[in-house]
């Protein structure tokens, strides 16, 4: 126990090792302190083992995240060869919109992974970019219908076979198994999150 309190009396401040002198004999308000700090320090220690404190890097979920944000640098450059001032999120706007065209933007925003207030500038500026055109929806007037323009029917049709070869590259080496078991994977991370 002396090895312990030598070894991590750096962590506890107001003891010394001098406090620790086996030819003293300590008071009960020291006895009390060195207990408390063992305490403190099994239970920072236990807690660490026991709920897996490593490295963010170390973990499935940053592995996940860093997976989507290098597929989506990958196919944004890809994107940009051929449509300029389009972006991912924005061409997932226009696809989502081209397959269902009476959605509503909280549909859109729920189907791309993004919050109502990003959705809303995102659709601002395909607007002013003349992809989409925003008119008030006759049966309600909050709402807005959204149209797409021929310049973004255009940019879906170029962007379309691009994105399939994109998923295809990103995905190369892997079998049709191996997709279907990491999609099954994923979706239960999913559900066991809800």
């Amino acid at each position: 126990m002396l090895f312990c309190f030598m070894e991590f009396r750096s962590f506890f401040k107001p003891l010394r090792l001098s406090d620790f002198s086996t030819d003293k004999f300590l008071c009960k308000k020291q006895s009390l302190r060195i207990i408390i700090y063992i305490f403190d320090m099994l239970n920072i220690f236990t807690s660490n083992k026991i709920m897996n404190m490593i490295n963010p890097e170390e973990t499935v979920f940053y592995s996940i995240a860093k997976a989507i944000k290098e597929y989506k640098r990958f196919v944004q450059k890809k994107i940009e060869n051929l449509v300029r001032d389009l972006t991912l999120d924005q061409y997932l706007v226009l696809f989502a919109l081209n397959k269902n065209p009476t959605m509503s933007q909280k549909e859109i925003a729920n189907l791309v992974f993004k919050d109502y207030a990003s959705i809303t500038r995102i659709i601002e500026l395909m607007v002013n970019k003349n992809y989409l055109v925003r008119t008030i929806n006759k049966n309600d007037r909050r709402k807005f219908h959204l149209i797409i323009t021929p310049k973004g029917k255009d940019s879906i049709e170029k962007l379309t076979p691009l994105i399939k070869k994109n998923r295809k590259m990103a995905l190369s080496g892997f079998g049709v198994d191996e997709v279907s078991k990491l999609n099954d994977m994923l979706n239960r991370i999913v559900t066991n999150c809800k």
